[in-house]
């Protein structure tokens, strides 16, 4: 049932509408995981490291005590449902619009493959998502090693900082 030619021919059509549904899928999820990255290591870049090395709590603003309402250690549940609709609705509504445009490329009597057999749809609807995707997904990358520099090295900054504070050399 692979992409090489069949005599069935609606077989090989849900066959070839399975493997495009998956491998859109499948870079989407990669998307959303990087989107998921990205979103948890800025929310530590904004984070006050400070609180981390000092054995005292005394440079909390009171502002950061009413915003943190949940005691220490309980995991807050977000709705991931948004990140399902997007991983597996996305490709069924890019399929749903490629299939119904170009059904009668994928269903021919003299086929090679179980896939569109013209080239620019092939290259429109499989190709370009796919490099959309690779490119975004590359800039999410560069994002998050840029963040987590900046995060090492406010840790480092505040690390040395309490040190000196323990030390005596500083006062808080």
């Amino acid at each position: 049932l692979g992409i090489q030619q069949i005599l069935l021919p609606y077989i090989c059509f849900f066959s070839s509408l399975l493997i495009h549904y998956f491998l859109l899928s499948t870079f989407i999820w990669y998307f959303l995981l990087f989107y998921c990255f990205f979103n948890k290591i800025n929310r530590c870049k904004n984070r006050n490291f400070d609180i981390i090395f000092t054995r005292f709590k005394k440079n909390i603003k009171k502002e950061d005590k009413e915003e943190d309402d949940q005691p220490e250690g309980e995991y807050i549940q977000k709705p991931v449902v948004y990140l399902y609709m997007i991983g597996y609705g996305l490709p069924l509504l890019l399929l749903l619009v490629i299939i119904s445009i170009t059904k009668r490329d994928y269903i021919q009597v003299p086929y090679q493959y179980c896939f569109s057999n013209n080239l620019n749809i092939l290259i429109g609807t499989l190709f370009v998502p796919i490099c959309i995707f690779f490119v975004l997904n590359f800039m999410f990358i560069l994002l998050i090693i840029f963040a987590l520099k900046r995060i090492v090295k406010d840790l480092k900054i505040d690390a040395k900082k309490s040190e000196l504070i323990a030390a005596g050399v500083i006062n808080e």
